[in-house]
């Protein structure tokens, strides 16, 4: 394993001394809402200027980088009606009322708002999992517009970014036991739904009726080879927040599912014969005591079921997911887990959602845009400690997926691959990542920190293929507090507080050579890449 050089354990120490907590609103500096700075003032950079990003210097980063352009948004979210406006700001301010009165009722003070650095890295990291570019950051804050957040959250919303990035956690959600190309597969398909704007009811109707061969898609249904019992597990965690799965062998030892009730909805994905009894089994909706009709194909008719009235669980399952996918915890925790045993932090909140959510089409993006407004979302971390009932946020980890593609932002690496992570075949792939990374399932904004993935990380040797070289032109044209600005807004997406600048600017005026300079540049950013707030969503 490579040493930590003592000069940048030494740097880390006085770094780690004038980090604020990542939650720490009150120590971030932030532009006042239209205050327009200099480029060379905010990031670093000036007009046309690339030494930052590479662009436009020999081998500074691969070919692959060009992003691909959006997609677009699904025409009903382009040029948005003001009936269909006031609908999602009249049921933001619901969601605030509901929350209000119960912090009231326990005597809970909310937290400060976040600053619009944080909200950026937020919404970004949310959004399409991953943080924001310096010149994200840079535009943002120089804009003067009052509804500067809506607008960077439609901009989001509509990019092929969001869609990938959605297209990985359901293939998370729906297969986590599938990885490599299949798992690459089934992330692409979820991602195409997402990205063409399919409805989330015809999304789950079109995975129920994916044929058998794996690869291929049958009338836009999801495929791959899987049995009765796992795909049961599979629909039943991704689409109805319940882990039917535990009553394979015996009752579930919380809930209310018996084997009946496994074997029944398994058998919807095929013939299948009860352990117990030897019977081949019927399939049958849960909750239900009865087969269903043995004239129509049991799986068109298990399609209509999910997104009809008298399931009770799908649409509160996906908002619930949707939810946790914004606050990092679900109204019922975790988020793959309803049910009587685990009751929601507040179930008229839920309901409520789950109304919005079905009367609206089944738009999952009208959802995620509608809670990115409420007056909760828009809270900092406060003391960085849970709460259940959402008056600040949490300071989560970053999840695989978004470490992995902040890590490729951070260092200007080759664009990610449409499942939402690099491309096969660069260092370190995927794979090789999420084996280190790899977070259970329902806990989609957390990963199992501990000592060996840190050491993994701080080695270098997982990233070394992804580090940028630091041209003389960024030494050459700006100061060093420029400079230093510059990369705290590549990597932690805010500007250095006073006593971080001045530490890095005494490391760096140790420095008397250019080629020293570079050096200690590029230690400043691998500190900060290595930084509690780096690896974590504010």
């Amino acid at each position: 394993m490579n040493r930590l050089p003592l000069r940048i354990a030494v740097f880390l120490l006085g770094v780690a001394a004038a980090f604020p907590a990542p939650g720490d609103d009150a120590a971030a500096p932030s532009m006042k809402p239209g205050e327009r700075k200099s480029p060379e003032a905010m990031t670093g950079m000036k007009p046309g200027d690339e030494a930052m990003t590479g662009r436009g210097k020999p081998g500074a980063e691969p070919k692959t980088t060009t992003q691909e352009p959006p997609t677009p948004a699904p025409a009903a979210e382009g040029g948005r009606r003001p009936a269909a406006e006031a609908r999602l700001d009249a049921m933001a301010r619901r969601i605030d009322a509901l929350l209000a009165t119960a912090w009231a009722d326990r005597g809970i003070v909310p937290a400060a708002p976040a600053t619009d650095e944080r909200f950026l890295r937020r919404v970004s990291l949310d959004l399409i999992g991953r943080i924001p570019r310096v010149s994200e950051i840079r535009e943002f804050l120089g804009d003067a517009a009052a509804d500067r957040r809506r607008q960077v959250v439609e901009r989001l919303l509509a990019s092929r970014e969001h869609a990938d990035y959605m297209g990985a956690l359901w293939q998370g959600a729906f297969a986590p036991d599938i990885d490599g190309n299949a798992g690459s597969v089934v992330a692409a398909w979820f991602a195409r739904q997402f990205g063409d704007g399919v409805a989330y009811d015809r999304i789950a109707r079109n995975v129920v009726l994916g044929s058998a061969k794996e690869g291929r898609d049958a009338n836009g249904g999801l495929a791959i080879d899987r049995t009765p019992t796992e795909l049961a597990a599979a629909v039943s965690r991704a689409f109805l927040g319940t882990q039917i799965h535990c009553a394979e062998c015996h009752k579930h030892p919380t809930d209310v599912w018996t084997q009946d009730d496994f074997w029944g909805f398994a058998a919807f994905f095929g013939p299948v014969t009860h352990p117990t009894t030897k019977a081949t089994v019927q399939p049958r909706f849960l909750g239900e005591a009865t087969a269903v009709d043995s004239v129509r194909p049991a799986r068109e008719q298990l399609a209509e079921w999910l997104a009809s009235p008298a399931n009770p669980w799908f649409a509160r399952a996906t908002v619930n997911r949707l939810w946790g996918l914004l606050f990092g915890a679900g109204i019922v925790n975790p988020v793959d887990d309803l049910g009587s045993h685990n009751p929601p932090a507040h179930a008229g909140l839920l309901d409520e959602l789950a109304g919005f959510f079905a009367a609206g089409g089944w738009n999952h993006r009208d959802v995620l845009r509608m809670l990115a407004r409420t007056r909760a979302y828009g809270l900092s971390s406060g003391d960085g400690q849970p709460d259940r009932l959402f008056a600040a946020m949490p300071l989560e980890p970053l999840n695989a997926v978004q470490l992995y593609n902040s890590l490729a932002v951070a260092y200007h690496a080759a664009k990610v691959s449409p499942n939402g992570m690099q491309a096969a075949g660069r260092a370190p792939t995927a794979e090789q990542f999420l084996a280190k990374f790899r977070t259970a399932p329902g806990q989609q904004r957390e990963y199992t920190a501990g000592i060996p993935q840190a050491i993994a990380l701080m080695n270098g040797q997982m990233f070394d293929p992804m580090r940028v070289v630091y041209h003389e032109a960024m030494i050459a044209s700006r100061t060093d507090p420029e400079r230093i600005e510059a990369l705290f807004l590549a990597t932690v997406s805010r500007p250095p507080v006073d006593a971080e600048l001045a530490t890095c600017l005494e490391v760096l005026g140790r420095e008397t050579t250019a080629a020293g300079r570079r050096l200690a540049l590029v230690d400043i950013h691998w500190a900060l890449v290595n930084s509690a707030e780096f690896a974590f969503s504010p």
